[in-house]
């Protein structure tokens, strides 16, 4: 098994920007419920995210292992997102104080994962 050749037909030639677009989205909606109430909160996404060419330039480059994982990764952070962010908006009132705290705790995990699917495209010193 492992003294096989990985081939590269399996890997696609750009990432699903939709996804990206879509995880990013959600991330910026879930702002609104974790700043509910108050005018001086601080943004979620303290990480400055490269642009989406830069992005899709890095996962062309990358080897086909690395563009699975962060398939994989994506995948994942945009489920979590999409689930999370349903049963956060359907709760009863922004202000609630149960519902804030759920949208901060998405916020910071999705905004982790798109910081580790950013560093698992950087290109690495030598």
């Amino acid at each position: 098994m492992f003294d096989r050749r990985i081939s590269t037909a399996d890997a696609t030639a750009l990432p699903p920007g939709d996804h990206l677009a879509t995880v990013r989205d959600l991330l910026s909606s879930l702002e609104d419920f974790a700043a509910a109430g108050r005018s001086h909160a601080a943004s979620q996404q303290d990480i400055l995210a490269p642009a989406p060419q830069l992005i899709a330039a890095r996962y062309a480059a990358a080897n086909s292992i690395t563009r699975r994982r962060f398939d994989a990764l994506l995948s994942e952070a945009e489920t979590v997102a999409r689930m999370g962010f349903g049963l956060i908006a359907s709760r009863q009132g922004r202000g609630d104080p149960g519902t804030i705290a759920a949208a901060r705790f998405l916020g910071k995990s999705i905004a982790a994962t798109l910081q580790r699917l950013e560093n698992l495209l950087a290109p690495r010193a030598i």
